[in-house]
């Protein structure tokens, strides 16, 4: 999938949180996230990065081979969601299955970093983590509520076969304890997410101190000049004046090699 959509234009994406924007605060970069939020720095261009090249070139292999793994049918994502509720927060997708319930995000790492993955251990670097996370809870929460009010409308209803209304309801137990996990997942990205939040303010109120010295350094510097300023006028002014006055000889020698004050028999302009 290659980095020429439309949510990938720099208007867009500083428009919202991301899970890339996740994935650089779980790495130590969010500050350089929120920068880029607020416009002081502009967003790299990664379309020509080699690795970047490689990593489009193999996602629909490695979507393949996750598909294999997991024994389960995976179709591209190629779509953008907003959180419901924190609409502040968005996410694009790699795969998702068949059914809704598993996303897929592709990697494609280097043998450094891929030992840092143990599938057996269910070991996930912490900044893949925090992108899987604010992925779920754009993507998952809501729909499986809207599953869970769909299927207790049936079972309500006493919609289906005896049979039908069992699996419903085991369907249920299940659906509400993945909405559970969901929510504590929403409400650990909610509580990042304030943290940032508040990290934007901080940095907002510093901005507006610098511009304040800013601007004020830059009144005491025109000061600074116009004074400078009005000082040379008045020493060319004096200059005008006093020079007629000066034997024409010694103003002549003056103005070809100049002069310099002398003080206890050291001239002070070339020191000796």
């Amino acid at each position: 999938m290659a980095n020429d959509r439309a949510d990938f234009e720099p208007t867009v994406r500083n428009a919202a949180w991301w899970s890339g924007d996740s994935r650089k605060a779980a790495n130590g970069r969010g500050n350089e996230a929120v920068l880029e939020k607020l416009g002081l720095k502009d967003i790299p261009d990664l379309s020509d990065v080699e690795a970047v090249q490689m990593g489009h070139v193999m996602q629909p292999v490695i979507g393949q081979l996750a598909q294999n793994k997991l024994g389960i049918e995976l179709k591209d994502a190629d779509y953008a969601l907003t959180h419901p509720k924190e609409t502040w927060m968005r996410s694009h997708f790699d795969f998702i299955s068949s059914d809704g319930k598993t996303l897929v995000e592709a990697k494609n790492y280097n043998a450094a970093v891929r030992n840092k993955f143990d599938a057996e251990a269910l070991i996930i670097p912490a900044a893949d983590m925090a992108q899987l996370i604010h992925e779920a809870a754009c993507h998952n929460v809501e729909q499986v509520v809207k599953r869970i009010e769909r299927d207790e409308q049936r079972l309500n209803a006493g919609q289906g076969t005896p049979k039908e209304l069992e699996q419903m309801q085991h369907e249920l137990i299940s659906l509400n304890a993945r909405r559970s996990e969901l929510e504590e997942i929403e409400l650990e990205v909610m509580l990042r997410a304030d943290g940032i939040k508040d990290r934007i303010k901080e940095l907002s109120s510093k901005e507006a101190d610098l511009a304040i010295k800013v601007s004020e350094a830059a009144v005491a510097k025109d000061a600074a000049l116009a004074a400078i300023d009005s000082e040379l006028k008045i020493a060319v002014a004096a200059r005008a004046e006093l020079f007629p006055q000066i034997d024409k000889a010694l103003a002549d020698l003056y103005e070809k090699v100049g002069a310099a004050k002398l003080h206890n028999g050291q001239c002070l302009g070339c020191n000796l």
